[in-house]
């Protein structure tokens, strides 16, 4: 890829927008070896870059059989990175925190309902105003309509911040 020449983009991925490429368009095998090294890189950086978190769980799932869409996405992906390569991640513990903000938990659900795709849950958890744990990812199970989608994501971020709360 020539990123000298990449546009900014804000967003790491844009979801649910119809692309101009024909979506199962399979890559040759050397841009698919391309496509898995550079979704490797990219796992790399995601424990620095919490804002990547959901763009890399979706071109994950494309690593398999990599196809013209998403390459696209690829390429958003590391065009935002060209662009906010100079954010910094600040990390600050809020030692005023009462016992009720001792954990906190932050986080929504994307409801997919069609297409054959499992919802996805995004999730913060902070302890005392430091944030120590994020993801972003694929529900196990297909969620009927977005209130059952959001619900398991927050069940899931009871669970977690739970078992956060024993250590």
């Amino acid at each position: 890829f020539d990123f000298k020449k990449c546009r900014q983009v804000r967003t790491p991925y844009v979801g649910s927008v119809e692309w101009y490429c024909e979506p199962v368009t399979p890559l040759r095998l050397d841009e698919q070896a391309r496509f898995r090294r550079l979704v490797g890189r990219l796992l790399r950086i995601r424990a620095a870059r919490p804002d990547l978190a959901f763009a890399i769980k979706e071109l994950c799932r494309d690593v398999l059989r990599p196809t013209a869409r998403s390459e696209l996405a690829l390429k958003r992906c590391l065009c935002n990175l060209k662009t906010t390569r100079d954010y910094v991640l600040q990390l600050r513990w809020d030692p005023q925190a009462t016992p009720l903000e001792a954990t906190q938990v932050i986080g929504d659900a994307v409801w997919e309902p069609a297409g054959g795709k499992c919802s996805t849950s995004g999730m913060v958890v902070r302890r005392q105003g430091f944030p120590i744990l994020f993801w972003g990812k694929t529900q196990p199970g297909y969620a009927l309509r977005s209130a059952e989608s959001r619900c398991d994501a927050m069940v899931s971020g009871v669970l977690e911040a739970k078992k956060i709360e024993m250590i």
